[in-house]
């Protein structure tokens, strides 16, 4: 099970990810959304609209904020260098890509 977890310490657990598919490179899962999830909710309803409307610049200071704030744990508990993480309106599911080294903008 994948885990997204505050950066802040002590870090806050604030979400599973349980993967059930995969459309390479992006990895699908059921999400579990727990109570801190609520503070960070209006940051993928942000990148989700901004993705709708190609607003890439707002996109990738969005995108930056949330890996700033949160981090992405693999099943084994270390935490990814970067991240993209989608989360659907019903908060029931997701997609997310990752990648071992900081990028520069978000996972392509």
């Amino acid at each position: 099970m994948w885990r997204l977890h505050t950066r802040a310490t002590p870090p806050r657990h604030v979400a599973d990810l349980h993967v059930d598919g995969s459309d390479f490179p992006w990895l699908t899962a059921a999400f579990r959304p727990l109570a801190p999830y609520e503070e960070h909710r209006p940051l993928f309803v942000r990148l989700a609209d901004l993705s709708e409307t190609e607003e890439w610049e707002a996109f990738d200071a969005c995108w930056s904020e949330l890996n700033r704030t949160l981090a992405l744990h693999t099943p084994e508990g270390v935490p990814v260098a970067d991240f993209l993480l989608h989360v659907e309106d019903d908060d029931s599911r997701a997609s997310f890509r990752w990648i071992d080294e900081p990028a520069e903008g978000p996972p392509a």
